[in-house]
Order: C-alpha cells, then sequence, then structure tokens
C-alpha cells in the first residue's frame, strides 16, 4: 500500500467534511408541522428575522400591543407575517390574544345538550350544562386565540363560556294587560329553560299577571320572586276593560252574543250600516269582545267587524220632508220611539255619520238625515255698507263649505239689504259681486255710511283704476290715468264714487286729491277785525293750523279756487302754511318803510314772527335797549336784534338816539369811610405804579454812606438793618410807608432831614445800574380818589368801569364786524370766521352766556394780540385744527400746547366755536359768580363785601381796562350802554 497515497486521500475527506459541516450549519433548521393558526400579543418591542438559525438577520421592529396570527411554530420561534414581511419572532415574546366585543344583550334557544366552559376554549374544565330548549342570555362575544367565537352566559351564579352557533336567536316579547290562569302547579325557574333551578311553585288556579315571553316561557312575578314559567301550564282568563265611548258602524251584519263566546246564544242582529256604542273592552281566551247594548238587550259583539265613527256635537235646525222614524240609537234594525211628522222643525244637538240626535215630544233618539233639511230665514233689511277689516271669502251659498265666488280684499267695502239665518244660526248678508250673488257671513266687516258729494272736483295724483264697485277685489271698468280731473258724486269710507269719460265707478281716495286753482296775486296785506281760523287745507273740514286773533296782520300772494268752489288766501304762519277763507271781516293794510328811526323799549318786548300777538316770539328785546325801525305795519314795528327780524308793538318804545346811555344806582351796606377803611386794612393794602419817581424818606440810623453826602447826584449808601427798612412819605416815624427795601440792598441817597435820607424807590447793582421798585402801598387820599364813583366824570372812558358786563350791547352783527375790522385793520382771525361774521359769533356768545359782546371783543383782543396770536390763528392738535380766543387753559410754561390741548377737549374746532365756548368760561369765573360781579369796579373793589374776591391790588386795575372797551362803543352806530352804579352813604 501507498501510505503516501492513503494519507493524501484521507487529508482530502477530511477537508470535505469540514465543508460540509459549514454548509449544514448554514442551513436553517428544520420547522415543525403546521399548527392551527393562532392569535398573539406582542408583550415588549421584538424583531422579525428571516430566519431561526444564529445567523439570522432583523428584517424590521414589532412594536409592543401588536396582534399577529402563526400558524407555524419553529423550535423557540413562530412564524409570523407584519407589514408585508413574513419571518420569525421568539415565542418567548408572544402571549395568546383574546378579542371581547360588548354587544346589546342577545337571547339564544339550545337546540342540543351544550357544556358550559369555564374558560372560552374548548380544552377548559366544563362547569354547567344547558339543555335542549334552554334559553340563555349574552352580552358579551369573545373570539379566542384559535379563532372560534364563545359566548359569555351566566347560569345560576355562575359566569362562562358556550360555543357559538350551537343555538337559535329567541327574542324576547313584551307583555301588558295579559292576565292567564295556572291550571297545575307552576314552577317558576330562574331563567327560561327547563334546566334551570326552581324559585318557586304557583298554585293551580292563581291568575299571574304575564309581563313577558321568551319563546313557550313567560316571565312572571309570584310572592316577591320573579322568573319564568312553562306556557303550557297557563289558560287564558276573561278580562273586563274600561274604555273610552266609541261607536263603529257596522260593514256587515252582525249577531249579538250572549257572552262574549263565538258560541254563545244569540240575543239580536245589528245590520250593515247599524251602528253601536260600547264603553267595555273585553278579552276572552286571546279574543276581544265589545260589549253593546240595543233596545233593552245587553251582549257582546267581535271586535274589528265595523269602521270607528265619532259623535259630533252641534246644535243645527231643521225640518223634516217626511213623515221621519225616530229611533232608539243611530240604525234602521234600532226600535222606532216616535214618529215625526214631515215640515216639523227639529234641533239636531249632535250627529254620528248620517245620523242626526234629535228630541221630539220628550223623546230623544235618531233620524236619518236623509229625511230632513237646514231651516234657512231670510230678512230684508236698509242697504248697508261694511269695510273688510282682512280678506274675506265670498261663498255661494250660505254655508262656509260651499264654493268660493270671489274672495275681498281688506279695505274693500260690500253692500248688502239682506240677511240669511241659517239652522246653525249663522247669519250671512247676500250681495252682489259683478252681477253674481254671493254671501258673507256678518261680522266681517265694520260698519260704513256712504255719504253723498255735490260734484266736488278731485285730480288723479298716479295712475290708478276705477272699480265696479268700492274694493279692488271688484272687477276694473276702465284705467284713470294720472291728473286727470274727476267728478266725485259719492263717499264710502275710503273709497269716492266718481263720473269719469261718460263711466260710473269707485276710486280708492288714497289716489285722488282735491282740485284746487292757485292764482299768483300781488302780495297784499290784510288786518284782521275779528278771529280768522287757519286751515291745513282750503277745506272748511280740514284741520286748524292756528288762529289768527283780532287786530292780527297776514300777508298773501296767492288766491285759491278750492274743490268745493270757494276762494281762499295762502298764507305762512310761523313756518306753517295755511289757508284763511276770503269774504270775512278784514280790512287792507300797507306796509310803510323807515328810515333812521331809533326806539328804546320800555320794558321786556317780545319780538315776534309777523304782524300780531299770535305769531311766535322769536326774541325778547331788553328794556332800555336801543334798536333801528326799518318799517311799520298799523301799530306795529319791523326791527331786527340779535340776528332775527320780525314785528314788536309800537307801544312798547320811545322814540329816541341811536345811543343809549342807562344808569342804574346800587346801594352798598357801607358808608364810604368805612369801604376805605376796609381796602386800606387788606395785606397788602392798595398799591400803585404812580410814585415810582416820587421822593421818599428812610431812616439815617439804618443806612451806611459810602462816601460824602451828595445833594445833588446823591450818594450810594447800604441798608444795614437786618429786616426791611420801610419806604416813608416824610421824615417821620409816623408817615405813610409806601414799601420797604430789603436788608444789604444798595440805595442812593440825597439830603439828610431830620434823622432821614431822602431817596427814591430804586435798588442799585452799582453806582449807575439799578431797578425800580413799580409797585407801592398807595395813599389813603389816592385810594379815595381812585374808587370814590363820585369822583368819576360820565362822560369819560374811565365811567365804564361801571359799565354791567351781564347786557348786551344791542349791535348788529354788521357793526362788530366793522369794528373788528377797524381794531385789527381787516388782519388776524377775526376777519376769517367760518360763516363770514366773526361779529355774529360774539353776539351769539353774549347771547348765550349773558356777557356784553364788547367786553369779550376786548378780552380777546388783548389775549390774542388782535386776532394774531399762534392760538387765535389754530393749532393742529390730535389731526385736527383747534382755536383758542381767550388763552384759556394756556400756561406760560407752555403756552401753545396747553392751550392747544384745552381747545380740543373743549370742542372748539373752528373760531366761532372757540368764541362761544370760552365765552362760557368768562362768564361763570369772573361775572355770573357767588360774589355777583357784573362789572370791572365790582371785580376790583368789591363794593358789597369789601376785600372779599378782589381780582387785583392796583387801584388802578378797573380804569386800565376801561378804555378798549371804551374805544369799541364809540365806533358804533347805535348800542344800549347799562351803568350799574355803587352809592355809598357819607
Amino acid at each position: 500500500m501507498n501510505t503516501t497515497s492513503f494519507s493524501k486521500t484521507l487529508k482530502v475527506f477530511a477537508s470535505f467534511l469540514i465543508v460540509f459541516s459549514i454548509v449544514l450549519t448554514s442551513l436553517p433548521v428544520a420547522e415543525a408541522a403546521t399548527t392551527k393558526a393562532t392569535i398573539y400579543r406582542l408583550s415588549t418591542d421584538s424583531y422579525l428575522y428571516d430566519k431561526t438559525a444564529s445567523s439570522r438577520k432583523r428584517l424590521l421592529m414589532i412594536k409592543t400591543g401588536t396582534v399577529v396570527s402563526s400558524t407555524y411554530a419553529s423550535g423557540a420561534f413562530r412564524r409570523v407575517t407584519y407589514a408585508g414581511k413574513t419571518g420569525y419572532v421568539a415565542s418567548k415574546y408572544l402571549t395568546l390574544y383574546e378579542k371581547k366585543q360588548t354587544v346589546s344583550g342577545q337571547r339564544y334557544l339550545v337546540l342540543k345538550k351544550t357544556p358550559i366552559k369555564k374558560t372560552a376554549v374548548d380544552t377548559a374544565t366544563t362547569i354547567g350544562t344547558l339543555n335542549e330548549e334552554d334559553v340563555y342570555y349574552t352580552s358579551q362575544h369573545v373570539t379566542n386565540p384559535l379563532g372560534e367565537t364563545w359566548y359569555q352566559i351566566s347560569k345560576e351564579g355562575k359566569t362562562g363560556f358556550v360555543l357559538a352557533n350551537q343555538a337559535t336567536p329567541i327574542a324576547y316579547e313584551s307583555q301588558s294587560n295579559l292576565s292567564l290562569k295556572t291550571t297545575a302547579a307552576t314552577t317558576i325557574r330562574s331563567y327560561a329553560g327547563p334546566s334551570y333551578a326552581t324559585v318557586q311553585t304557583i298554585p293551580s288556579n292563581t291568575v299571574i299577571k304575564i309581563s313577558g315571553r321568551i319563546g313557550n316561557w313567560y316571565r312572571v312575578s309570584y310572592n316577591g320572586k320573579t322568573g319564568y314559567a312553562a306556557s303550557s301550564t297557563f289558560t287564558t282568563l276573561a278580562t273586563k276593560q274600561k274604555i273610552a265611548g266609541a261607536r263603529f258602524e257596522l260593514e256587515k251584519a252582525v249577531s249579538i252574543k250572549s257572552s262574549p263566546d263565538a258560541k254563545a246564544s244569540t240575543l239580536t242582529t245589528l245590520q250593515s250600516g247599524d251602528i253601536y256604542y260600547t264603553t267595555q273592552l273585553v278579552t276572552s281566551n286571546g279574543q276581544q269582545w265589545h260589549r253593546v247594548s240595543k233596545d233593552g238587550k245587553t251582549g257582546y259583539i267581535p271586535v274589528g267587524q265595523g269602521k270607528s265613527v265619532r259623535y259630533q256635537s252641534d246644535r243645527i235646525v231643521m225640518q223634516t220632508t217626511t213623515s221621519t222614524p225616530l229611533r232608539s240609537y243611530a240604525g234602521n234594525t234600532y226600535a222606532t220611539v216616535k214618529t215625526i211628522p214631515s215640515g216639523t222643525s227639529i234641533t239636531v244637538t249632535g250627529m254620528i255619520d248620517d245620523w242626526y240626535r234629535v228630541t221630539y215630544n220628550g223623546k230623544t233618539g235618531y233620524i236619518a238625515s236623509r229625511y230632513a233639511k237646514e231651516k234657512v230665514m231670510t230678512q230684508s233689511i236698509p242697504s248697508s255698507s261694511y269695510r273688510l277689516g282682512r280678506s274675506v271669502e265670498v261663498k255661494t251659498s250660505h254655508q262656509a263649505t260651499a264654493d268660493t265666488l270671489v274672495r275681498l280684499s281688506s279695505g274693500d267695502v260690500y253692500t248688502t239689504n239682506q240677511v240669511v239665518t241659517t239652522g246653525r244660526s249663522e247669519q250671512w248678508h247676500r250681495l252682489t259681486v259683478d252681477g253674481k250673488t254671493g254671501y258673507i257671513q256678518i261680522n266681517q266687516g265694520s260698519p260704513v255710511t256712504y255719504e253723498s258729494v255735490n260734484n266736488h272736483r278731485y285730480q288723479a295724483t298716479t295712475d290708478t283704476t276705477l272699480q265696479s264697485d268700492a274694493g279692488s277685489a271688484y272687477a276694473t271698468v276702465t284705467k284713470l290715468p294720472k291728473a286727470a280731473v274727476v267728478q266725485v258724486t259719492g263717499s264710502l269710507d275710503q273709497w269716492l264714487k266718481i263720473s269719469y269719460a261718460g263711466k260710473n265707478g269707485y276710486v280708492l281716495k288714497s289716489t285722488l286729491t282735491p282740485y284746487t286753482e292757485t292764482k299768483k296775486i300781488t302780495g297784499a296785506r290784510f288786518l284782521a277785525n275779528q278771529s280768522l281760523v287757519v286751515k291745513q287745507a282750503p277745506d272748511d273740514q280740514a284741520a286748524t293750523v292756528t288762529t289768527l286773533s283780532f287786530g292780527n296782520v297776514y300777508y298773501t300772494s296767492s288766491l285759491i279756487t278750492s274743490y268745493t268752489n270757494s276762494s281762499w288766501h295762502k298764507v305762512t304762519i310761523d313756518g306753517k302754511t295755511g289757508y284763511i277763507r276770503t269774504g270775512q271781516n278784514t280790512s287792507s293794510i300797507k306796509y310803510e318803510a323807515k328810515q333812521k328811526l331809533y326806539v328804546r323799549a320800555t320794558s321786556n318786548v317780545a319780538l315776534r314772527s309777523y304782524v300780531g300777538s299770535s305769531y311766535n316770539v322769536i326774541k325778547t328785546i331788553p328794556q332800555n335797549l336801543v334798536v333801528t325801525v326799518s318799517g311799520q305795519i298799523g301799530d306795529w314795528y319791523k326791527i331786527s336784534y340779535d340776528g332775527k327780524s320780525g314785528y314788536a308793538y309800537k307801544g312798547a318804545f320811545v322814540t329816541t338816539s341811536s345811543k343809549l346811555n342807562v344808569y342804574n344806582s346800587v346801594a352798598t351796606p357801607y358808608t364810604f369811610d368805612s369801604f376805605i377803611s376796609a381796602q386800606m386794612k387788606l395785606n397788602p393794602p392798595p398799591q400803585t405804579d404812580i410814585y415810582k419817581n416820587k421822593l421818599m424818606y428812610v431812616s439815617t440810623g439804618y443806612v451806611r454812606l459810602g462816601g460824602a453826602l451828595d445833594p445833588v447826584n446823591g450818594t450810594i449808601a447800604t441798608v444795614t438793618a437786618t429786616t426791611p427798612l420801610n419806604i416813608r412819605s416824610g421824615a417821620s416815624t409816623v408817615s405813610h410807608v409806601y414799601g420797604q427795601f430789603q436788608p444789604g440792598r444798595m440805595i442812593r441817597v440825597y439830603q439828610s432831614v431830620s434823622g432821614f435820607y431822602t431817596t427814591y424807590p430804586r435798588v442799585y447793582s452799582n453806582a449807575t445800574n439799578y431797578s425800580t421798585i413799580q409797585w407801592l402801598n398807595a395813599l389813603e387820599t389816592d385810594v379815595r380818589n381812585a374808587a370814590d364813583p363820585l369822583k368819576v366824570d360820565r362822560n369819560s372812558s374811565d365811567f365804564y368801569q361801571f359799565l354791567d358786563l351781564s347786557k348786551t350791547t344791542g349791535a348788529t352783527p354788521a357793526t362788530l364786524d366793522k369794528m373788528l375790522a377797524n381794531v385789527t385793520k381787516g388782519e388776524g382771525i377775526f376777519n376769517k370766521c367760518s360763516n363770514g361774521s366773526c361779529g355774529q359769533a360774539f353776539i351769539d356768545a353774549g347771547q348765550k352766556y349773558s356777557v356784553n359782546e364788547a367786553y369779550l371783543i376786548s378780552h380777546a383782543l388783548l389775549e390774542t394780540g388782535n386776532g394774531k396770536s399762534t392760538l387765535a390763528m389754530g393749532v393742529t392738535w390730535n389731526g385736527r385744527k383747534v382755536y383758542n380766543m381767550y388763552g384759556i387753559g394756556a400756561y406760560d410754561y407752555d403756552a401753545i400746547n396747553t392751550g392747544a390741548a384745552y381747545a380740543y377737549s373743549q370742542g372748539w374746532f373752528t373760531p366761532e366755536a372757540a368764541i362761544v365756548g370760552g365765552a362760557e368760561f368768562i362768564s361763570t369765573k369772573y361775572i355770573h359768580n357767588v360774589y355777583g360781579q357784573n362789572t370791572l369796579y365790582k371785580m376790583r373793589w368789591s363794593p358789597m363785601r369789601p376785600g372779599s374776591h378782589q381780582y387785583a391790588t392796583d387801584m388802578g386795575w378797573a380804569v386800565k381796562q376801561t378804555s378798549r372797551i371804551y374805544s369799541l362803543y364809540q365806533q358804533m352806530d347805535s348800542y344800549t350802554a347799562t351803568f350799574d352804579i355803587p352809592v355809598f352813604a357819607r
């Protein structure tokens, strides 16, 4: 043997074995046999592998709770398909899965003996058995892992499962009004079936109420126990039930039985068409019967032998058409209780189908409807008309069920002369509609009266139609074009009877208007010599607009001939148009123009819209105001005042010049000396600026000279006093104190007089520069001169410190506009008001808030630099232009913005609004306050309460305010100036 060759062969074989073992390890392990499809749920996230070998690869991840099905097992793995891929999952991650479904309760009848399992699988322990004819109840279906469906049930307190499809469904039927009687001792079981436990036994011949049924089992209750009993031990029970009275018409002949049994004897018979009445339902052996009576005999009729009919109460008078039998009830086989002669009036009180219930000679019964007809009475009445308040059908006869002839609309009118009363006591009006006779039930409309008209003329206001009668539902006779003039011969409610183009008919009033002719005449005025009624239209029947009393005047330029051919003057009274009948007691009166006639009101005078006391008051002219008369009608002046033109009674005025001063003396509660004393005691006392160049005195003991005393040029000196040094009127400590120098100040002194240096009220900063003390305490003598009303010249501007600032000037807008133009030289805001007249705005402001216009203008000119200030010319604030004419709310630290913000808050978006709105502020703050300071003098001196609420300390303040007001008055062509002059006891 060649050992070398053998050795080589062994090596080759060994290599083959190694390769073969490698191949074997790479092949999958053989799968087990196919198993029954089983459903699993993953208990954790698990991988799906391509095979079970150690070289397996992951295909995908399956999430916890995923349900999968498997039909193959291989070692520790099961093959499943998921997301389109088939692979293997470790068996330890799979748990058997049951699907439970709750259903609406179901009952099943067992067809064969069926085991009850503890769980929903065939291999589970048997805990009970259902026999054939048993019924079970389930409300939950379970699908086990093998895909089998089981029903969860309970029996005798134990819960288990039965395999589906082993029984047939059966329904529970609820029962009511059913009672049965047991024929033997009867077992009540816990549920429907012979294998269920006994819960109670019912003795024989016991009546039991049945509440439900499952197949051959009744659901019953007895002695507090409820369950099911076999139907075989029950028999029917005849029960009586009271029902609401019912009536039935028989469709065929029916026997009335002596008892509720088809085999019972027949008492009598009802024929087809007869009606019977019952109040009792009898159930016997499953069949229902009606208990009935006929002519004294009571028996039973099977239910369902006829149709239900209804008794209807009624009340209608009828009349028999032939000799008529009155029967005991509604039917031809019922006994005749009376015979009613032909032509007899009877009252029907009710009906059943074709039978009337009537009473005759004390007997009540029924007659066939074919033997009677409704009794109808007709009565003639005077021709009457009615307006319908709603749409109403006109019937072809006097029956609500009759055909409709035509429908009349709401607002239509019908006329009748006949009333028809029916057997039902219904009343109808007989009428004719376009040649056809019809009927309307009465009380469908309101009575209206036809009124004849003596050919009045009317004109159509629109295209309309001429109807045959008074209503839109009547036939159209012809068309009536707009503006057509027609003759009216009558009126019927909202309709007029007219003649047009040879045809007569009715037209709606609202489409016609009285036709009047208007003729223009030369304007004329008429004086009423009697009371004159002013009508709303040229018609004596028209509403009254007003009445002009005796002595009033009216103006007209139109002569009206009315639709009734009467003549009227067209007038306007206080903006309302009216008409005055001509031919009354009036006389013509002329208008007379006047030139430069000035009159003064002797009291407050009413300015009326026209001549006479019947006209509206448009303004009141204040007492003592001077006004201009431009014309005269009779005893009435034509006057323009405060932007209004009208007429005022002549007797309330006296002629005067164009400028009037009114002086009112006002007594004060003080003597002049006590008044001055109170002023001098104020701190500070009255001040003045008239002493600034006056030589004064200071004590030498409190001044240190800076050099030799120079009586000509003066010597600079320093005040050494530690408190303010008095500046006096003379070289004496009892002389008047003008004011004080503060400690340390430099002054200039000139001569030494009796322990005092002469000086001037000047404080030096160096040898040449000084400032003057402007305001000094006034001497009592000067205060007396300034405050004494008796020392003020009435012809001077100073006297205007007594001008009553709450009284109007009486100036016209044109006068104030001219005055403003003169002062401002045509520049500034006061020549640019929105409506073209700032003068009118100042008049409106003065009128509204009782402030003198000249004072307002003076105030405005002062605050706005003659109308040229930024606030006056307008400032844009919050996107809108605002105006401020009096500087109200404008503070020095930011006058423009604060003044504009205030104007915006007040809504002053036009110059006029700023003029009028600002006047309110001035009125309430300065004039019409609790202190009653309506003059500049009162503002400065407060003569009624000296020292209280005085506007200034300058004794000349009041006089300094008057020059502009005085100047404004001098520019007026006419005015009234009222002065309040205080009077002191002397």
